[in-house]
């Protein structure tokens, strides 16, 4: 019998694949959390952000971030934003990521200019008061306080 567990572990999976979120701006709950590593070797997070209501509801769409030289200050803010420090990514990265699981995000799904097949996701704002950073708040302004229950957190 084949050992599932080390093909579970050592198989890649194309999370690219099953994301159907059209372009717009939604509410929608991160339901899981991955590390990858690119094909050019460069380490990096990925989430699985499902629409929790409207006509999109239960369609999702992938968040990611990739750890390059040009990017790194990208990598800092989104996953700084989603509460994660680099202490815990030097803990336990899988742990880490794992902590931004359940977390509500007002997102925007935008078509790439120059690749029609491929989409950009943009976390906005939490929408389910949460207490983790805003760009604002990552980028040393005045923080934003969360969406009141009601508010688009667009």
């Amino acid at each position: 019998m084949p050992d599932f567990g080390s093909i579970w572990t050592n198989t890649p999976v194309d999370d690219r694949g099953g994301d159907d979120l059209p372009p717009g701006k939604y509410v929608a709950k991160i339901t899981s959390a991955n590390t990858r590593t690119s094909k050019a070797g460069n380490y990096g997070v990925v989430f699985r952000l499902v629409a929790t209501e409207g006509p999109n509801a239960g369609d999702s769409a992938l968040f990611s971030a990739y750890l390059t030289d040009k990017s790194a200050a990208i990598f800092v803010e989104a996953l700084s934003k989603l509460g994660i420090t680099g202490d815990m990514l030097d803990a336990d990265d899988e742990a880490a990521i794992q902590t931004a699981v359940g977390q509500v995000w007002g997102i925007t799904v935008a078509q790439q200019k120059n690749n029609s097949d491929y989409v950009n996701v943009y976390l906005n704002k939490r929408a389910d008061g949460g207490d983790t950073a805003t760009t604002e708040e990552t980028s040393g302004a005045t923080p934003t306080p969360p969406a009141p229950s009601g508010d688009r957190p667009f």
